[in-house]
């Protein structure tokens, strides 16, 4: 899923029955010990049920920040070159896949951003477009208004919290194109955001613990 909203860290989030571990990690190193952490621990009996990365456009970013100034400080000491972009997406490239092939269910968060006339994950280079080919479902997160009755009568609007499973075309002069994907067709286009009911429907043969 990918939203439009700044957080300053990334998360690891571990969610087993009743329980949830976070992780914050602030740089690239600690990114690296943490899912070295998790890749020895992945075949224990009791391993996490649904593992999450919050937020891949903050990591993409720390970890040019230090490619260019030797830290994740604010400072710059010189601008991105060539061998700068290469390195990121192989980094990027390698975070996603090690995540995704845990032995449990996998969540990415990003923010959004409108490219080439595409919504999609705010992720600079070539894995703006891989990322969702690398994953089961890609979803946008939308809030919506809508009418509804409050029950008394009247008619009232109401925010709505939804996510677009399915891609959308763009409409000339009114909307850019959705990058979307919805595996095995088992999700409507707009689903409310339940991850745990969400797992549940896309793998059904599966207890859904996360």
């Amino acid at each position: 899923a990918f939203r439009n909203a700044l957080l300053p860290v990334i998360t690891v989030l571990g969610l087993d029955v009743g329980n949830i571990y976070a992780q914050r990690i602030y740089n690239y190193g600690e990114l690296k010990k943490a899912l070295l952490t998790l890749t020895r621990l992945k075949h224990n009996s009791g391993f996490f049920s649904t593992v999450c990365l919050d937020n891949l456009t903050v990591m993409q970013a720390i970890c040019m920040q230090e490619r260019t100034s030797g830290d994740e400080s604010v400072s710059i000491d010189r601008l991105p070159q060539q061998q700068d972009w290469g390195i990121l997406l192989q980094r990027m490239r390698a975070i996603v896949r090690v995540i995704r092939d845990l032995p449990c269910h996998t969540v990415f968060i990003a923010m959004e951003q409108e490219r080439d006339g595409f919504i999609g994950p705010a992720l600079q280079g070539a894995i703006f477009r891989e990322v969702p080919a690398m994953v089961d479902v890609c979803a946008r997160y939308v809030l919506i208004n809508r009418t509804a009755d409050d029950g008394k009568g009247n008619q009232v609007e109401q925010e709505v919290r939804y996510l677009q499973c399915h891609p959308s075309a763009a409409v000339p002069g009114r909307a850019s194109a959705v990058i979307a994907k919805n595996r095995g067709g088992r999700l409507s286009k707009w689903e409310k955001p339940h991850l745990r009911e969400i797992i549940a429907r896309i793998y059904p043969e599966t207890p859904s613990q996360g």
